[in-house]
């Protein structure tokens, strides 16, 4: 079935439930974007593969919402006699809304697939055009599906991270959590945020993709906590004396346990923006009194001391493979041309071999030569691949996901020689890059206010970049950990000690090139100064920057000490770990400049 004639039965499928526009999200039942290919809508009907895009669609109109990350690939993928292309921004996507339809319009979703807080915004936006929001439980875009049968879901084996590796019990967990935020007997927490799940359990799925998070709901009372998990994850461990503190349930049980076990609750606690409709809706019809609440993802993204040793003990494995495939790229490039496939196999080869603790890549790697690094979130395919023949940048974003640590890192390399233009634009965003990782701030400083102090430098040369500058990364989970991010949209405060993000300012050059530099860093609290309100960045992430590429003209002194001596800590942390030829190599990148 072509991608007109999905859209053409979608369409009928809106006629047959009375609305005029339909709303397709990338997201899956538990609210994020780590989907599986039944979760794929919008690839399906659109050809889209990102990891972040919205789909409207009327009788007459169909747009796809995508940020800066996409834009450039969006182009390449969608079909731009039939979609229209827009940012994915709230403010634009009413403005589409007021624009494309008429007063009393009806507006359809799934209510498994949109959060409360994005509803409830829509509604407020939109209640002076009479526009009302239709739950429709049979998904659409489902029901015109042929592939859905064929597709097989795979089966997890739940792992568990004991003390040693977590730092807290699961009894310390829950002990700790019901004593500060669960006062009374007739209140609960409800969680579907699958990091979140994975946090408070101790539990992961190692085998999966990307990201190692149970598919999960948690409830947690005073006396109880349960945990509701489909049908495809397995867990040997229910005899597990840490599991006696959780029952664990199918999640097919949720309105059994609504109507048993929690018979005496009235109050439920809930992260609006992490809740879907369909929650709601069941919470409501129970009588429950919601109360929005939304501190448990702030708790797990607040590393504790196990957690940053065992982080700080991945990254120097990673540093290692990552020095290891940097030597072999320099060397094969002048042997025999490779591509960019190749590279992401290669890079995958040396992080394997780097640790028995390696467990696969945390997100797909993003390896972009010459104008292919100009698209944000590149994604190397036999159509677009690339041969690494000639000069020019190839720029290498990758991360890995270790049994005790998720890593995260970019490196923009020289294939042959340089020149002016490289060399400047290179230098500007390891400015920038610099600039926030000596940033000094407290926990009062917004998120936008850090952004700055990379995009200001950018900005100054007249350049900038459609993404944030950083964010959040958790604890062998999500490589994109919330609640906090380091980007212009961020006007939140209350960043503190033992978070890590990342640092990875950018120039891209539509056509050209593109440039980024990052390093994840732990915030750490300055005790060398009277007022200890004071935090930094320390980073955690190390790989010698592109020396070719670094123009001392316009870098100040403050910035090549800076260089120098994390040059130095690189050669300190990982020269241990490599063979004689890459330890002289790496001796020679990390050199003072």
């Amino acid at each position: 079935m072509t991608i007109p004639t999905r859209i053409e039965r979608l369409r009928d499928r809106m006629k047959a439930e009375n609305i005029q526009m339909y709303i397709i999200p990338m997201k899956n039942t538990y609210l994020n974007s780590d989907l599986e290919e039944p979760d794929m809508r919008i690839k399906y009907v659109s050809g889209f593969d990102g990891s972040a895009g919205l789909i409207f669609i009327t009788q007459n109109k169909i747009s796809l919402f995508v940020d800066g990350r996409y834009t450039l690939q969006a182009k390449l993928q969608v079909d731009s006699n039939i979609y229209d292309i827009n940012e994915l921004n709230f403010q634009k996507s009413i403005e589409w809304i007021k624009i494309n339809l008429e007063k009393n319009s009806r507006i359809g979703f799934d209510p498994k697939l949109h959060s409360i807080d994005e509803i409830e915004n829509y509604t407020n936006k939109l209640e002076n055009n009479l526009i009302s929001f239709v739950s429709i439980d049979q998904n659409l875009v489902d029901l015109i599906r042929t592939d859905l049968t064929s597709i097989k879901s795979k089966d997890y084996v739940l792992s568990i991270i004991d003390k040693k590796n977590s730092g807290l019990s699961i009894l310390e967990k829950l002990s700790y959590l019901r004593i500060k935020y669960l006062k009374k007997d007739n209140e609960l927490i409800f969680t579907q945020d699958n990091d979140i799940v994975s946090w408070i359990s101790n539990l992961r799925a190692l085998s999966k993709e990307y990201t190692p998070s149970i598919l999960g709901t948690c409830i947690l009372t005073k006396n109880n906590c349960y945990v509701l998990i489909p049908h495809n994850q397995i867990l040997p461990y229910k005899s597990n004396p840490q599991y006696s503190e959780i029952e664990f349930l199918d999640e097919d049980q949720f309105d059994y346990l609504l109507n048993s076990e929690l018979n005496e609750i009235n109050i439920v606690k809930i992260d609006k923006k992490n809740t879907s409709i369909y929650f709601k809706e069941k919470f409501i019809k129970k009588g429950y009194e919601l109360i929005s609440f939304n501190e448990l993802e702030k708790e797990k993204s607040i590393k504790n001391e196990t957690e940053l040793k065992n982080i700080m003990s991945s990254h120097i494995y990673d540093g290692q493979a990552i020095c290891k495939f940097i030597y072999w790229l320099k060397n094969a490039s002048k042997k025999k041309p490779v591509d960019e496939i190749i590279i992401i196999n290669k890079l995958e080869q040396y992080r394997s071999r780097s640790s028995t603790n390696y467990l696969g890549p945390s997100f797909p790697a993003i390896v972009g030569f010459r104008e292919n690094g100009a698209i944000i979130h590149y994604r190397a395919k036999n159509q677009s691949c690339k041969k690494i023949s000639g000069g020019g940048l190839i720029l290498i974003d990758s991360g890995g996901q270790y049994k005790y640590g998720t890593t995260d890192i970019t490196r923009t390399l020289l294939i042959g020689d340089s020149n002016k233009t490289y060399s400047r634009l290179y230098t500007i965003v390891l400015k920038a890059h610099i600039a926030l990782a000596r940033r000094v701030f407290d926990s009062n400083t917004t998120g936008s206010e850090l952004d700055k102090s990379s995009r200001e430098i950018i900005e100054s040369y007249g350049y900038n970049y459609n993404h944030g500058t950083g964010h959040g990364v958790g604890y062998l989970l999500s490589v994109h950990e919330g609640p906090l991010a380091i980007s212009p949209k961020e006007s939140r405060s209350g960043f503190c000690e033992n978070m890590v993000f990342s640092n990875e300012p950018g120039i891209y050059i539509e056509g050209e090139l593109g440039i980024r530099i990052e390093n994840l860093m732990v915030i750490r609290k300055d005790t060398s100064v009277d007022n200890t309100d004071k935090l930094y960045f320390e980073p955690i992430s190390f790989a010698p920057f592109e020396r070719n590429l670094i123009d001392k003209d316009i870098l100040n002194k403050k910035e090549v000490d800076w260089i120098n001596k994390y040059h130095e800590k690189v050669y300190k942390k990982l020269s241990i770990g490599l063979g004689i030829e890459t330890k002289e190599w790496l001796s020679e990148e990390t050199a003072s400049i």
